[in-house]
C-alpha cells in the first residue's frame, strides 16, 4: 500500500490482506462518469455492525481524486469538499430525517453508523490503517444526489456526488468473477469460498464473498456472523429448515436479462400473515429480492433515491409517495419480525429482527420504507408485481408454484388498462352516434302527408274513422302520428291502423291515450297533457290510409281529435338502442375493475372512503 499525497509518494509498507469478495471490480479498472473517465488506483475496506463495503479511490481524468463506494449492488460516487459553514462538529448535529443544506441543495440524513477500516491496498490519499474508526452520516435526496460525512478523530471530512447503478458508470478492465465470468447458468462450487461453521465444524461456502454477512450452516443451520475470516456463531438452529423454499438456494436464473443466484431465503411476518423472501445475487448488479405472498410475487429493488412522501391528498390524513413522477397511495403500515432465515445475507441478519414497513402502491409497482427500532438507518425499495409463471420459466423449477389467491396490493388490476382505453374510447363512440344522428335528423325530410280530424261519440260502437290516403315516397322511413284532443280532467284513446291502400293489409298498429288532469291542493298541480306522438318505423314506400277507432272517459259525450301524419322523421330510439350496445362493455369493465380494486383496498390499513362506505353496507 502506497499514500498518495499529490504528487509524492510516501511508501509506508505491506498492509494486512483484505478478505476475498466477488466484486467485479479491482485496482486498474476504468470508468466513466457524466463523460469523465476515471481510474480505480485503490481500495479501503470498511465495516459497520451490520454489513461492510469498499470504497474504491478513483483517479478522474481532470486530475481529481474522488471515491467509488461498492455497497449493496449499487454505486455512490462523490468527491471531498470542504464543509459549509456552520457545519456540525460531531454527528449528534445531523439526526435521521433531518435537512441540510450543502452546495445550495437540500439533503435529507438516512443513515448514521459507526466503521471501522478492515484494511487497504492501492494508492489511497489519505492515510487508512486497519481497525481506523469514524462515524459515518449518510445523505441523499429524492434526486439520486449523496453525501458522506466523516466524523473521525482527524475531524470531518465531506463528501458529495449521486448514485449510481452498474450499467451507469461504463467500466471496463473489470476482474474475472470465479463462477460468473463464464455466464455459466449454475455456479461453479469449488470456486466459491468456503469456511468452517463453529458449532458443528461443516463447510460452508458462501455464495456472494466478500458482500455476505450472515449465512446459516446447511449442516446445523446455525446463523453464523461472515463479516470477517473469523467466524462466529449468531444463533444455534433449534431445528433443521423449517420452511422449505419453492426456489432452491444456490439456483440461478435469468430475470429482465440479468442471470441470478438466489442466496438468501427468509420468512418476515407483522400480526396478521407472514410472507417469504429470497434474495438474489449477481456480481455486477448486485441485491435484488423477490417477494411472495399467496402465490403472488414481485421482483423487489433497493433504492437510493429519496421519495418525497406529502399527507392527506387521499383520505384524510393518510400519506402518500411521489416518485419518478408517479404517485402512490399509502396501502399498509406495521411492524414486521423475521423468524426463519436460510442462506447469505448482506447484513446480519438474525431471527427476531424486527422493522416498521410503510408500503405505498401504484399497481403494478410498490414503494416500501422500512425503519429499524435498533438501528437509525432507514431504507427504500421498489417492486414490481411478476408473474408465477416467469418465476417458473426463469429458474427452471421442477414443481409449478401455487396459484396467487385473492388480489394483492400491486397485483395490476386486469381491467384497469381496458378501463383507462374506453375511457376516451367510448367517449369518442358516443360522439360519432350522436353526429351520425344529428346528420340523419337534419337530412330528414319531415314532410307532412296527412292532416285528419275526427269526433268520438259517446254510444255509437265501431265508429270507424277512414282518412284519405296519402302517400310514402323513397327508401323505409319513420312515420310519425301527432295527435291532439281537447281532454280536460278526463282521458281520450285512438286505436290507429296503417293500411296499404294497394293489398288492404294493415302496415302497423298503434293504440295511443291522451289525458290531462289538474287542479289544486296547496297549490296548482296538473298530470299529463292533450297532446301524444307515435312513432312507426321501418314503413317501406306505397300508398297508405289510417283507420282510426275512438274511444274517451265514460263522463265524455263527445270529443272532436286531430291526427296529423309526418313522413321520414328522426327516429332517437335506434340511437339510444345503440348507445345502450355500445355502453355494454364498458360498464362491465368498469364493474369489474371497481370489484378488483375494491377487493384490494378492503385488505388496506387506509381503506379509501369509497371501498370502506360499500363494505360498511355490506
Amino acid at each position: 500500500m502506497v499514500v498518495r499525497h499529490d504528487v509524492n509518494v510516501e511508501a509506508i509498507g505491506q498492509m494486512a490482506q483484505l478478505p476475498p469478495d466477488l466484486s467485479p471490480l479491482q485496482i486498474g479498472a476504468h470508468g466513466e462518469m457524466d463523460g469523465q473517465g476515471f481510474t480505480l488506483i485503490g481500495r479501503a475496506r470498511l465495516a459497520y455492525d451490520e454489513g461492510s463495503w469498499n470504497e474504491w479511490c478513483a483517479l478522474f481524468g481532470d486530475g481529481r481524486y474522488g471515491w467509488v463506494a461498492e455497497a449493496q449492488g449499487f454505486f455512490m460516487v462523490s468527491f471531498e469538499i470542504p464543509p459549509p459553514e456552520n457545519f456540525p462538529g460531531d454527528a449528534s448535529g445531523l439526526p435521521i430525517n433531518s435537512e441540510i443544506q450543502i452546495e445550495n441543495q437540500s439533503f435529507t440524513v438516512v443513515d448514521c453508523k459507526g466503521s471501522v477500516c478492515l484494511g487497504s491496498d492501492g494508492e489511497l490519499p489519505f492515510l487508512a490503517p486497519p481497525n481506523r474508526k469514524a462515524t459515518n452520516i449518510d445523505l441523499a435526496d429524492n434526486k439520486a444526489r449523496f453525501a458522506c460525512a466523516e466524523f473521525s478523530e482527524a475531524g470531518v471530512r465531506l463528501f458529495v456526488g449521486r448514485y449510481a447503478r452498474f450499467d451507469d458508470l461504463n467500466f471496463s478492465n473489470l476482474r474475472p468473477v470465479p463462477g460468473w465470468s463464464d455466464d455459466a447458468a449454475e455456479p461453479v462450487r469449488n470456486e466459491t469460498t468456503s469456511l468452517k461453521c463453529p458449532n458443528c465444524g461443516a463447510a460452508i461456502s458462501l455464495r456472494a464473498a466478500g458482500f455476505t454477512m450472515s449465512a446459516t450452516c446447511g449442516s446445523c443451520g446455525s446463523l453464523i456472523d461472515t463479516a470477517t475470516p473469523d467466524l462466529t456463531l449468531i444463533r444455534r438452529a433449534q431445528e433443521k429448515q423449517r420452511k422449505n423454499p419453492q426456489i432452491p438456494i444456490g439456483r440461478r436464473g435469468v430475470l429482465f436479462g440479468v442471470n441470478y443466484e438466489v442466496i438468501g431465503f427468509q420468512h418476515v411476518k407483522d400480526e396478521l400473515s407472514g410472507w417469504f423472501e429470497y434474495l438474489l445475487f449477481n456480481p455486477w448488479q448486485g441485491f435484488n429480492w423477490l417477494v411472495t405472498y399467496n402465490g403472488h410475487w414481485s421482483f423487489v429493488r433497493r433504492l437510493f433515491e429519496q421519495p418525497e412522501v406529502k399527507e392527506g391528498i387521499f383520505t384524510g390524513s393518510a400519506a402518500h409517495a411521489r416518485f419518478n413522477g408517479e404517485t402512490y397511495r399509502i396501502f399498509a403500515a406495521s411492524g414486521v419480525t423475521t423468524d426463519y432465515v436460510l442462506g447469505e445475507f448482506y447484513w446480519k441478519v438474525a431471527v427476531g429482527m424486527k422493522a416498521n414497513v410503510t408500503d405505498f402502491v401504484n399497481p403494478p409497482r410498490i414503494l416500501s420504507r422500512e425503519a429499524y427500532p435498533d438501528s437509525s438507518e432507514q431504507s427504500w425499495s421498489q417492486g414490481e408485481y411478476i408473474d408465477p409463471e416467469v418465476i417458473e420459466k426463469a429458474f427452471n423449477l421442477d414443481d409449478p408454484l401455487r396459484e396467487p389467491i385473492g388480489v394483492y396490493l400491486n397485483q395490476p388490476n386486469p381491467y384497469a388498462e381496458k378501463g383507462r382505453q374506453l375511457k376516451w374510447l367510448t367517449p369518442l363512440i358516443v360522439i360519432v352516434l350522436l353526429m351520425v344522428q344529428f346528420v340523419s335528423a337534419r337530412n330528414a325530410a319531415h314532410q307532412q302527408v296527412l292532416n285528419a280530424t275526427g269526433t268520438y261519440q259517446a254510444g255509437i260502437s265501431n265508429a270507424l274513422l277512414l282518412t284519405e290516403p296519402f302517400e310514402i315516397r323513397g327508401g323505409n322511413q319513420a312515420l310519425e302520428y301527432h295527435l291532439s284532443a281537447p281532454v280536460d280532467n278526463n282521458w281520450a284513446e285512438l286505436a290507429i291502423d296503417l293500411v296499404n291502400a294497394d293489398t288492404h293489409q294493415v302496415a302497423a298498429a298503434r293504440e295511443q291515450g291522451i289525458e290531462f288532469y289538474h287542479g289544486y291542493d296547496d297549490g296548482y298541480w296538473s298530470e299529463g297533457k292533450p297532446t301524444a306522438d307515435v312513432w312507426v318505423p321501418a314503413v317501406p314506400p306505397g300508398r297508405y290510409y289510417l283507420t282510426i277507432e275512438a274511444s274517451a272517459d265514460p263522463s265524455v259525450s263527445a270529443m272532436p281529435y286531430t291526427v296529423t301524419v309526418v313522413r321520414d322523421v328522426a327516429v332517437w330510439s335506434n340511437f339510444w338502442i345503440a348507445l345502450g350496445l355500445v355502453l355494454i362493455y364498458p360498464v362491465y369493465c368498469w364493474m369489474r375493475a371497481y370489484t378488483f380494486e375494491r377487493a384490494r383496498w378492503l385488505e388496506s390499513d387506509f381503506t379509501p372512503a369509497i371501498y370502506a362506505a360499500q363494505s360498511d353496507d355490506d
